[in-house]
């Protein structure tokens, strides 16, 4: 589908390249500062929980198109999105207790 991760060091960029952002992190990072570099027909739709992660009122000012959608999947599609969060969850879980287990092991 062309959809690409950013990291908080790619922001800038990804702004600028792209068309459409999901954000789906519940702390301000589309800041002020991040959207002045949007591109200036960005689609921003906010997916994380409240409070959101997005500058609604700089978007605002600078004639961003930015929506607030919180929980969106799971209202729009609830078994999709269960069975999504039930494949995932186990995973990261996993891979956290497999972190924790080799940091205790190496002493790291």
């Amino acid at each position: 589908m062309g959809c690409h991760p950013a990291t908080y060091e790619d922001l800038h960029d990804a702004m600028r390249n792209s068309d459409i952002i999901f954000n789906t992190v519940p702390s301000m990072i589309l800041d002020r500062e991040v959207l002045k570099y949007a591109n200036p027909d960005i689609l921003i739709i906010d997916l994380a929980t409240q409070p959101g992660g997005t500058d609604f009122e700089a978007a605002n000012a600078y004639g961003l198109k930015a929506i607030l959608a919180p929980g969106l999947p799971g209202k729009v599609a609830p078994v999709t999105a269960g069975k999504v969060l039930a494949e995932v969850i186990p995973r990261l879980l996993m891979a956290q207790i497999s972190q924790r287990e080799q940091e205790l092991q190496f002493g790291s």
